[in-house]
């Protein structure tokens, strides 16, 4: 019951159709097939900032910011149908980690992590991948 626990019920499906599920946003796309990337909740919190991960400079091992970048992609690769939902979510997360001041060697440590872990992956074209990192 709301009044013991504090929680209450509410409907999820948005205006499009679209549902957020844990950390995902599943859709339909107009051929019937589904599509799903990561969702950001507290991206829409614009009066309450969250910081997820720590500062750079902050007394944590330095191979914190490659693990969270292995972990994070991991993550994306189950979450994510499409390269492209992919790469916005990688593109986030980098531009989240340099905003607090991550080695950029240390992110690219942990982009190498995830490409060794899937080298014999026959669906996704790695060397593709590879080359938008560097660009980006």
């Amino acid at each position: 019951p709301p009044e013991i626990y504090g929680l209450d019920y509410a409907e999820t499906m948005e205006a499009d159709g679209s549902v957020t599920f844990l950390g995902s946003k599943i859709s339909t796309q107009t051929n019937g097939s589904i599509h799903m990337s990561v969702f950001d909740k507290t991206a829409s919190w614009n009066n309450f900032p969250v910081i997820r991960y720590t500062h750079g400079d902050s007394n944590v091992p330095s191979h914190q910011s490659s693990g969270i970048v292995l972990s994070q992609l991991i993550r994306y690769r189950i979450i994510c149908s499409s390269i492209k939902s992919f790469k916005i979510a990688t593109t986030s997360l980098v531009q989240k980690l340099l905003e607090r001041q991550h080695s950029p060697t240390h992110i690219l440590r942990g982009w190498n992590a995830y490409l060794t872990r899937y080298n014999s992956d026959k669906i996704t074209n790695y060397k593709t991948l590879r080359l938008w990192f560097k660009k980006m």
